[in-house]
């Protein structure tokens, strides 16, 4: 466990807890623990994994996240419209068009590039 890891376990284990044992977060604590799962995430990780790491449930990872304006891939799904990619046919292949959902067309495109694109925009 590495020593930032160790550092937020301590504080979280020492932060108060109420009569049914409830923990309260500091806001300065929770933005801590969202950027650390910000960064697990962005190294590979899941988001419940990066909260278990820390002792926490992936909802309440999650569910702070929402309270704090940051999006999480599932939003950022709903937000995304429908996209068609075709090829060209009846003239000299030039590659793949993407049409966006706005009208927007993108031309000249191989698979490779579409899914590189596809993935930035989640």
């Amino acid at each position: 466990m590495d020593e930032e890891l160790r550092a937020l376990r301590e504080r979280i284990a020492t932060t108060k807890t109420s009569d049914s044992g409830r923990r309260h977060y500091t806001i300065a604590l929770r933005n801590e623990l969202i950027e650390y799962a910000r960064r697990r995430v962005a190294a590979g990780a899941s988001m419940t994994a990066a909260a278990k790491e820390l002792g926490l449930s992936g909802a309440m990872m999650i569910e702070w996240l929402k309270r704090s304006g940051v999006e999480t891939l599932r939003s950022k799904r709903k937000r995304l419209r429908q996209v068609e990619v075709e090829a060209s046919r009846g003239e000299p292949r030039r590659g793949l068009v993407l049409l966006l959902g706005h009208g927007a067309r993108i031309e000249g495109l191989e698979i490779d590039d579409v899914i590189a694109l596809m993935r930035s925009l989640l």
